[in-house]
């Protein structure tokens, strides 16, 4: 099969679909499935023009220009590449889904959309999302051949507007950790993800700022890529709270130094008020890092409270400290525990039998074209 994988940013940028769309590259390039990736020109908030086509291990990467609205990318050289693959997959539900389903009389070629959240990953223009989501979309997606909801939130998300829609959770590549040398430090916390404004990062700090008044041992490092420009915000909150010899921000210059991190953390933590998966989490908790996830339904799908991690609020940052300081103060054998639970759940979430289902999907798709 030749599959074209579409979707707003890829390598170099940095995120979750774009970890999710090279890991299902790199799979079906072993399967000797051919495939590409179309994407935008520049990353998220740069103004940085990136090579019109480049190879990321084997992968044939094709970047096309596009007219910026900022919540929506309008980018119709997309269109040119439809005609040599069998399938298109787009990641993402904005202007490449829309435009692809509206000229899929003239492309016909199946088109499959995977979910991500939907849109809703921050509450700006609420109304214009709500409309464009429940209204729009809701004839549009009439014209997919598969939705796939990659997360069992996106499902109860996605089921409420197309009939078309089944649950296909995303694997999670556990490769680049299978060497890494575990040296966990006490008390070491890890936080790792994009600098944007659902991870709400400032309720980190804010509730570290109370764990550190009383503990002044304790580690936090917040590790990923700033394109958003927040990271001077945040930096000026640790120095306000006199936090600058515990709570560090850093910017990854490779995988090795992002390894790194997770090598020496006892814990990792995330307040994000939305997510429509959790990679990182669980990229952790195959480690036997101990999650400690803020109170939304995505991270609930993954984590049992007090079973293999800890649910908590991170809005509440006060109840919050008082509650991660009791698990810090856990006995070793129940820290244990819920260690070896993380890693259990983590194994759940491996591609190998994830991207089984994936094929099929493609397969089947194929078949009706």
């Amino acid at each position: 099969m030749k599959i074209l994988h579409v979707t707003n940013h890829f390598w170099p940028c940095v995120g979750g679909i774009e970890k999710v769309v090279e890991d299902i590259s790199t799979l079906l390039l072993e399967k000797n499935h051919y495939c590409e990736v179309v994407c935008l020109n520049k990353c998220s908030k740069s103004n940085v023009l990136l090579k019109e086509k480049e190879v990321l291990k084997k992968i044939q990467i094709n970047r096309i220009p596009f007219i910026d609205l900022k919540y929506y990318k309008i980018a119709p050289k997309v269109f040119g590449f439809a005609k040599k693959f069998d399938i298109l997959h787009v990641h993402g539900i904005g202007f490449f889904s829309d435009f692809l389903l509206l000229t899929k009389f003239l492309h016909k070629k199946p088109v499959i959309i995977s979910s991500y959240g939907g849109i809703f990953h921050t509450k700006n223009i609420g109304i214009v999302k709500w409309a464009y989501f429940y209204l729009w979309n809701r004839f549009l997606l009439n014209f997919a051949d598969k939705i796939i909801a990659i997360s069992k939130n996106d499902f109860d998300l996605v089921k409420k507007i197309s009939k078309k829609t089944f649950l296909c959770e995303i694997g999670v590549g556990f490769e680049a950790f299978e060497n890494i040398n575990v040296r966990r430090e006490k008390n070491c916390f890890l936080f790792v993800g994009r600098f944007a404004k659902n991870k709400k990062i400032e309720n980190l700090i804010e509730t570290f700022s109370k764990i550190i008044s009383r503990n002044e041992k304790v580690k936090l490092y917040i590790v990923g890529k700033d394109e958003l420009n927040n990271r001077q915000k945040f930096e000026q909150q640790i120095n306000s709270k006199n936090l600058e010899k515990n709570v560090f921000i850093i910017n990854p210059l490779d995988e090795k130094e992002l390894l790194d991190y997770f090598s020496k953390a006892e814990f990792f933590v995330s307040a994000s008020d939305f997510e429509s998966f959790g990679i990182s989490a669980v990229e952790a908790m195959h480690l036997g890092i101990i999650p400690i996830l803020n109170d939304i339904k995505s991270f609930g799908n993954i984590v049992e409270n007090a079973k293999n991690g800890f649910i908590v609020n991170f809005s509440a940052p006060d109840a919050t400290a008082e509650k991660i300081i009791e698990i810090m103060n856990l006995p070793k054998n129940e820290k244990n525990a819920v260690s070896f639970a993380a890693k259990k759940t983590a194994r759940l979430f491996q591609w190998s039998e994830k991207f089984k289902q994936l094929e099929q999907i493609y397969l089947q798709a194929s078949k009706k074209n």
